[in-house]
């Protein structure tokens, strides 16, 4: 099956015009309707959710339940042997320490770094990267 995945930024990135609340409910109906006149596309949606400076997320959790994988979803990924990225989505150096955020959340999924692609060698993580693509 074929399938596109569309992603935007929350409200607050500062560098596009993300997103809030009731304009990523309006893109979900959108999808929605668009999904079924194109049933044959797989139709994914997400949002780039941005961390604030005091450690809370850019949307409220009824928007994100919508969304966000959660530390449920980790849970679920650390089961049935999926491994996921951390990463602190950093746009500047400064922004670097956000991967705690990153790790706190992976964390709370009950994930081992074994089940989290980047805290392999460059050759594994490499070679991670080389068998997906090929």
């Amino acid at each position: 099956m074929t399938y596109v995945a569309i992603t935007d930024h929350s409200p607050s990135t500062g560098v596009v015009a993300g997103l809030d609340g009731a304009r990523l409910r309006a893109q979900a109906t959108e999808i929605a309707r668009v999904q079924e006149d194109c049933p044959d596309i797989r139709i994914l949606r997400g949002c780039e959710v941005d961390i604030l400076p005091d450690g809370t997320l850019d949307l409220d959790d009824e928007i994100l339940s919508g969304l966000d994988l959660d530390h449920r979803g980790l849970c679920t990924c650390g089961e049935l042997g999926v491994r996921v990225v951390v990463s602190s989505d950093a746009h500047s150096a400064t922004r670097l320490d956000n991967i705690s955020y990153g790790v706190d959340q992976a964390r709370r999924g009950w994930l081992q770094s074994s089940q989290i692609v980047n805290t392999g060698t460059l050759d594994e993580v490499s070679s991670r990267i080389g068998r997906r693509r090929r």
